[in-house]
């Protein structure tokens, strides 16, 4: 087992025991399990799944983070992230508003790609925690 933090700008959002960490990077999804070799990566919008299985105690959590980076080294996990929400969190009609206000922002932006570039990720989250949502 090891311990994960999440940690996003507004401060520390949990922090648990885990025998597994799936994270999204822009290389792909990456899985960290106990004693793991130190490691620093880059983290893409995408999920983020935090397991713990034990003869006393299992679960499985879901969740979508935007981007950020991770951090392991001697069996803990630090996750800084800008944002993330867990699966239970997340309003499907919220983010059904939210996807068709970001793709009107993206056709009204066609000629700022630096605008369309961010728009574009925030879609991708948004479709991400529908998604995830559905698990």
């Amino acid at each position: 087992m090891f311990k994960v933090k999440i940690i996003t700008p507004v401060g520390l959002y949990d922090e648990l025991e885990a025998t597994i960490l799936n994270v999204t990077t822009p290389a792909g999804m990456r899985g960290i399990l106990s004693n793991h070799m130190p490691i620093v990566t880059t983290l893409d919008v995408g999920k983020v799944t935090i397991g713990l299985e034990s003869p006393t105690h299992s679960y499985r959590y879901d969740y979508v983070s935007g981007k950020g980076i991770l951090y392991f080294r001697d069996n803990m996990a630090t996750v800084l992230v800008d944002d993330i929400e867990r699966s239970d969190e997340i309003n499907r009609a919220e983010v059904e508003m939210e996807i068709e206000e970001v793709q009107t922002k993206i056709r009204e932006a066609r000629r700022d790609e630096a605008l369309r570039e961010l728009y574009q990720s925030e879609l991708r989250k948004l479709k991400m925690k529908l998604k995830i949502s559905e698990q």
